[in-house]
């Protein structure tokens, strides 16, 4: 994890992968783009098996297109199905879909990142699509649990508008309807 760790150089990550042939793979989660590229240049004329991944979902689709093998990313736990459909439809071929899903869930990924300090975000995201992560052992002041609760509203939106219907009661919108009300009401045009 770059947050707590030092960068790997790359000619050590090339070096490691010549020299320890169980080592398959590496996982990015630098967010620089540049830098990826460069390990991913260097690694394919290593090693064609070697894995490349990336670790923020905010540039899966562009690591795809260029090259890399796929992720490993903390939002899998929250929203593994918009994850997977990205990676399923650029395997396909379907990069408008794998764009239309990408910037879907760009916001969303904000808004779990936004939310607290990592991973209280997903912890929250994934409380709203029914599992039970258990209480945070992060202390929290009023002010950042507040925060947190306007975070989860809005992720809650946000979920619902990708379809995860579970978390739309938790939706609150201002100046509007939320999206809780909404489904009520088309519940009830329905026979």
């Amino acid at each position: 994890m770059p947050q707590f760790a030092n960068e790997i150089p790359v000619e050590v990550i090339r070096r490691l992968s010549t020299d320890c042939p169980n080592i398959v793979g590496t996982k990015d989660s630098s967010r620089d783009m540049p830098r990826f590229l460069h390990t991913l240049n260097v690694m394919r004329q290593t090693r064609e098996d070697f894995s490349i991944l990336v670790g923020c979902e905010e540039i899966l689709y562009p690591t795809l297109m260029m090259g890399g093998d796929g992720g490993t990313l903390a939002s899998s736990g929250v929203i593994p199905e918009p994850i997977l459909k990205i990676y399923r439809d650029f395997r396909s071929g379907n990069h408008d879909e794998c764009r239309r899903v990408q910037f879907k869930v760009l916001e969303l990924i904000e808004a779990m990142l936004r939310a607290g300090n990592f991973p209280e975000g997903f912890r929250a995201g994934a409380a709203l699509r029914g599992f039970q992560p258990g209480p945070s052992r992060q202390p929290a002041s009023e002010r950042e649990r507040l925060f947190l609760g306007e975070m989860q509203a809005r992720m809650a939106c946000l979920l619902a508008e990708c379809g995860f219907t579970e978390a739309a009661a938790q939706c609150r919108r201002t100046g509007g309807t939320d999206v809780a009300t909404m489904l009520e009401r088309l519940r009830r045009r329905l026979p």
